[in-house]
């Protein structure tokens, strides 16, 4: 998990306290589950989008729950709060990384977070991530995109 925003020429577009950066394995290039419900125009099939996250850091596939805009969602879902408007496969953004959160009870916890880095990406597509397994804010990145932020990561405890 990280801490992010998602910014398109300077605007937020999504406010998100967690991210789950992950780098799809070759299953997911040749077809396997999950199927992207929108694709850039770019890619002819799925599994030229899905290489693509694997061959170049800017390309990315996120959840499919990024696609709706937020008057989509029910008033009380954490969605309708989190994203300022619509993405569609084919925008270009940046990914806004914040340092990782402070443990309770050491120097700098309950601080507001500062900027880590910042990734220049672009959607190729949103998969369909309704699979039996949990997801959460999944953003599929390639190697060098997850290399560069694992320091900012954390798990959630309970």
């Amino acid at each position: 998990m990280i801490r992010s925003d998602i910014r398109q020429d300077e605007r937020e577009v999504a406010r998100l306290e967690q991210f789950t950066l992950t780098v799809p394995k070759e299953a997911f290039a040749q077809g396997k589950e999950p199927e992207l419900s929108q694709r850039s125009a770019e890619f002819a099939t799925d599994e030229e989008a899905w290489a693509a996250v694997n061959i170049d850091p800017r390309y990315i596939i996120l959840s499919k729950k990024f696609q709706f805009a937020p008057e989509e969602w029910p008033d009380n879902d954490q969605m309708m709060r989190t994203l300022k408007q619509k993405l569609s496969a084919g925008d270009k953004l940046t990914l806004n990384v914040f340092n990782k959160p402070a443990a309770p009870n050491t120097p700098g916890f309950g601080k507001d977070p500062e900027l880590a880095g910042t990734a220049d990406i672009e959607i190729a597509g949103f998969a369909d991530t309704n699979t039996g397994m949990e997801f959460y804010n999944m953003m599929f990145v390639h190697p060098e995109i997850a290399d560069k932020f694992r320091a900012e990561g954390f798990r959630w405890s309970i």
